[in-house]
């Protein structure tokens, strides 16, 4: 299974459902919290404090610039104008609601990038680093998540 980003929840929860049918994960610049610990509570200060006020009484759609600046950077226009015209809003629990006690199998991988402007590779292996949900092997950096190989993350 491949995570990206919020997709490290997700992962989580499927691990946690059906461990036995997952057989390997690889989180892509994602943050996969801990077992009892939500999305948001997973980031680093102050973005923890802005990512769940905006959640709340916001929603979880980000302003379309943001979708062509950050989500979109470094991508063509015409997937940038699909990407907008299709973003969907996420349910706010897959941000707020804790992440289920699971068992990892013993392939887990963690993939940071160069390029991310999110969760940058500078963020220490240790709290509040978004893969410290992981018992990961091993953290690979690649130069860009948008044309990765499988070298890059072997």
């Amino acid at each position: 299974m491949v995570a990206h980003s919020i997709g490290g929840v997700v992962a989580a929860a499927l691990v946690a459902r059906d461990a036995n049918r997952v057989h390997a994960v690889t989180a892509v610049c994602g943050i996969v919290p801990r077992p009892d610990t939500s999305f948001v509570a997973s980031l680093p200060m102050p973005k923890r404090l802005m990512m769940g006020a905006i959640v709340r009484f916001v929603g979880t759609k980000p302003p379309d610039s943001v979708i062509r600046s950050g989500l979109c950077h470094g991508l063509a226009n015409v997937i940038v104008e699909r990407v907008v015209a299709d973003f969907r809003a996420e349910s706010r629990g897959l941000y707020l609601d804790a992440a289920p006690a699971r068992r990892w199998p013993r392939g887990v991988t963690y993939v940071a990038t160069t390029e991310d402007t999110e969760f940058p590779v500078g963020l220490p292996m240790e709290d509040p680093h978004p893969a410290r949900g992981l018992l990961i092997s091993w953290v690979r950096c690649s130069r860009t998540v948008r044309r990765w190989s499988a070298a890059q993350v072997r």
